[in-house]
């Protein structure tokens, strides 16, 4: 993400140069307007169908109609561009719907369990992005906020499964800095269960379960894998 500067700024955002490259040397796309977002939304770039002129956001394939003079953004309180059209939860489900792989029907009911983890963790999600590199040791990193975003997103589909499952509520955790960039999920209250979110979602996140010396467990699968050991652990405890 750039840093935002404090005028609205006609140029492309640095961040999305090399993107923006790679797009338009593609020839199957125009590009029309872009913004990062400035880690308060989601990065968007609005391009043109070459072949059919349909006009749409370039990451979530959402259709747009077409703007006179290309003002596609708005400008919130803040001074923060954004698009309209967009809801930032529903451009997140669409952007990683492959790698959710669920239904259609339950990817709505992911975007309801999103939103309420989202609103109800504000506060520590705020304080853990302010954070920056070296906040805590010298080879401390800062923070990005796909990595908040994948543990959102893990967390609601960790909760969904179990209600559905087993008829059991995943109790709230807390969100805490790890201390590379990742995010912790942690819980210490009916359960001892910690959920380690990689910064890069190809890796696999970790996962730690205690319940008395001989009840321990490690677990390391992909990102937006549900394993079947912890839903069952949840379901003992809960």
């Amino acid at each position: 993400m750039c840093v935002k500067l404090p005028y609205a700024n006609p140029r492309i955002d640095k961040c999305l140069i090399e993107l923006i490259k790679e797009i338009k040397s593609s020839g199957t796309y125009k590009t029309l307007a872009s913004c990062c977002g400035h880690d308060k939304y989601s990065k968007t770039i609005v391009v043109k169908d070459r072949l059919t002129g349909v006009i749409l956001e370039y990451f979530s394939k959402t259709p747009l109609v077409a703007k006179k003079r290309n003002r596609y953004y708005k400008k919130d309180s803040d001074g923060f561009y954004f698009i309209p059209e967009l809801d930032d939860t529903s451009f997140i489900i669409k952007l990683y719907q492959d790698d959710l792989d669920l239904p259609k029907e339950t990817l709505k009911l992911i975007y309801e369990e999103y939103n309420k983890h989202a609103k109800m963790h504000k506060v520590e999600i705020d304080e853990i992005l302010d954070l920056k590199d070296g906040w805590d040791l010298p080879d401390s990193k800062g923070y990005k906020e796909e990595t908040i975003i994948l543990g959102l997103l893990y967390l609601s589909k960790l909760s969904l499964i179990l209600w559905q499952k087993f008829n059991k509520k995943l109790p709230q955790p807390f969100i805490l800095p790890g201390g590379l960039g990742e995010i912790e999920l942690e819980w210490s209250d009916k359960i001892e269960l910690q959920i380690s979110i990689p910064t890069d979602p190809n890796k696999l996140l970790g996962i730690y379960g205690y319940r008395g010396k001989d009840e321990e467990f490690l677990i390391d699968c992909k990102l937006f894998e549900v394993d079947e050991r912890l839903l069952n652990w949840l379901n003992q405890l809960l």
